[in-house]
């Protein structure tokens, strides 16, 4: 029950290498797997809703993304930003972070920036509660052993 505005929250993960992917017209194995680490407000309204990371198809797309879900006449969302450019896939252990200040939304891999978002008037501004999931897509059913591992978690207020 931790609640945060503004500041730096990292976390050390190793997230499952399977199948997101839930359309079986391209014949990829329903497997189902999506793990995620993100942030929501503690007041329980959505959006604001930002993911730090989440893996779609990780067996086939070993890319992690960033989004950020915010409220402007109804809801809406940047729409997923990759990871890919910082050569950062699924497998092993890795970084993320978010540094959340009033003006920006900027997020890390491994100590390097990654995906940001800077529209000053969107940003969230309320208190928002720390999240790691490994959620199932409808329909999926992911293998036997797999895990999504969380080493630490660690926040830093101020912004």
């Amino acid at each position: 029950k931790y609640s945060f505005k503004y500041g730096y929250a990292e976390a050390r993960i190793a997230a499952p290498s399977c199948n997101g992917d839930n359309d079986p017209s391209n014949g990829h194995e329903q497997l189902g797997c999506w793990p995620a680490f993100w942030i929501l407000p503690e007041t329980n309204t959505w959006p604001p809703e930002i993911d730090i990371f989440e893996y779609f198809d990780s067996l086939a797309d070993p890319t992690a993304y960033f989004n950020y879900h915010y409220e402007q006449s109804g809801a809406k969302q940047i729409g997923v930003k990759p990871y890919r450019d910082w050569g950062v896939d699924s497998t092993g252990w890795h970084t993320f972070g978010l540094k959340w200040t009033s003006d920006k939304l900027q997020t890390y891999i491994d100590g390097q920036p990654g995906p940001s978002y800077t529209n000053t008037t969107l940003i969230t501004k309320v208190q928002n509660y720390i999240l790691f999931n490994f959620a199932l897509q409808k329909g999926g059913t992911p293998p036997t052993g797999q895990q999504f591992l969380v080493d630490y978690v660690r926040v830093w207020q101020g912004g």
